[in-house]
């Protein structure tokens, strides 16, 4: 495949300016750049001269090249189209768009497979024996750190590659997560396992390079260690070890993905002996999807606070129930902002 060279077909303008636009609203926008960039390399195939060219069978064709067999990869692939062409239409770049394609029906969606202890443990162990290369050092603790990390924490695969140093605060077992889901950042605490976990990984890490900057990334195998994970590498490097582990997938499950291991269930529970009285389940349960970044809400100012010292068992129950329920009385007061793009008009 040829090395990727900036937007070139009649739509790079448009795609430019569509991406500009929803990235000044705060969106990433990394995945739907990735599919784009399909979409442009396709129509430059066909030596399109102009926009107007492009046909609801050319469309067609492009969506039809790209085979994926389930509904709800095609339907990603094809909502990031749709709206492409959606926004040139309001932007008044296109008169009329040329998609004509409807979406697959998609059937119930398969529970996520869920690692016991027993099956972590063994991918883990596996992990670590993976060997060096001629070009990388480490790639065993790597992986197996990284691994850890989203069985443990609940962590993306993106947030953990993402990770640097200066992110990783060992004195106060944090983890600050920046610019993930929602584009929020949070902290996530960590108990002493895992620091002594990462401390370890980090000793051994000094025996290849002493001069460690704030702003290196946490988990590298690069012999420099100035160079980041993939969050695709930990993936292929992920269903590389599941293969080996031959494990068993029941019925109604999904095969084993990288992104199944945050789902490991003692992460969303804790037991009721050290849950304090005046924490309801759904509070509690709001609490867990901030940590987890699966909530976008004003309680996140909440998770800023000392709350993250409820996993301490000295904290004093009765000075954090009154910062919860005064944080929670202040927000749910909050009128909800309307947000507007200033670019949606002709």
């Amino acid at each position: 495949m040829k090395r990727w060279n900036d937007f070139q077909s009649p739509l790079a303008e448009g795609i430019k300016a569509y991406l500009t636009s929803k990235r000044a609203l705060g969106k990433r926008f990394k995945t739907e750049e990735e599919m784009l960039r399909l979409l442009d390399r396709y129509l430059i195939g066909l030596s399109l001269t102009n926009v107007a060219e492009i046909t609801p069978a050319i469309l067609e064709a492009f969506l039809a090249s790209r085979p994926r067999t389930c509904p709800r990869s095609y339907n990603h692939l094809l909502g990031v189209v749709r709206r492409l062409f959606d926004w040139l239409v309001i932007q008044c770049i296109l008169p009329r768009s040329p998609l004509r394609i409807q979406a697959r029906p998609a059937t119930a969606n398969r529970q996520p497979f869920i690692f016991n202890r027993s099956q972590a443990r063994q991918l883990l162990s596996a992990a670590v024996q993976l060997p060096d290369t001629l070009h990388s050092t480490q790639r065993g603790e790597t992986y197996e750190l990284a691994l850890l990390l989203m069985y443990g924490l609940g962590l993306r695969v993106g947030e953990v590659a993402r990770l640097w140093c200066d992110d990783v605060d060992l004195n106060r077992r944090l983890l600050v997560i920046r610019q993930t889901k929602f584009a929020k950042s949070r902290l996530v605490p960590f108990g002493p396992r895992v620091e002594e976990r990462i401390r370890t990984y980090l000793s051994h890490r000094e025996r290849y390079t002493t001069d460690l900057q704030h702003e290196d990334p946490l988990l590298s195998f690069s012999k420099d260690k100035k160079k980041p994970l993939y969050p695709k590498s930990i993936s292929h490097a992920f269903h590389q070890l599941v293969g080996s582990l031959e494990l068993t997938v029941p019925p109604g499950v999904a095969a084993p993905r990288a992104h199944h291991l945050r789902h490991y269930p003692e992460f969303r529970t804790i037991p009721s002996n050290r849950l304090p009285s005046f924490v309801s389940k759904g509070i509690w349960l709001e609490i867990l999807g901030i940590v987890r970044g699966t909530r976008s809400s004003g309680m996140l100012r909440l998770m800023q606070t000392s709350l993250y010292h409820f996993f301490d068992d000295r904290t004093d129950a009765a000075a954090l129930g009154a910062l919860v329920r005064g944080r929670l009385a202040r927000w749910s007061t909050r009128k909800p902002r309307l947000v507007i793009d200033p670019t949606t008009s002709c």
